[in-house]
């Protein structure tokens, strides 16, 4: 799968800008809408707490959708990365946003 391809898979990709979310919230008709983007670290207490971030955010549908072999095999070579190079924190992007309607 390429970066479009995945881009048209995910749902999220829509809405990962600050203006793509604005518009979007504006055409289903919400009025002065602000949208604040917020960056932040989570700690990694082992690797195995990326895998409950994963199973416990949006990206969750898509690893539902792959077989149990490929699952295990996204799973077991991701915490292997984390646990050689030692990650101990995720850097994440949040968008919030408000309006009226």
């Amino acid at each position: 799968m390429n970066q479009e391809q995945a881009k048209e898979y995910t749902p999220w990709y829509r809405i990962s800008e600050p203006e793509a979310l604005q518009a979007l919230l504006e055409s289903a008709g919400a009025q002065q809408v602000q949208v604040f983007a917020e960056t932040d670290s989570h700690a990694l207490s082992t690797p195995a707490d990326w895998w409950t971030m994963v199973m416990g955010g949006g990206i969750r549908g898509t690893i539902d959708q792959l077989d149990p072999e490929t699952i295990k095999r996204i799973r077991s070579t991701s915490l292997e990365f984390l646990h050689t190079q030692k990650i101990q924190a995720l850097d994440s992007e949040v968008l919030y946003a408000v309006g009226c309607k």
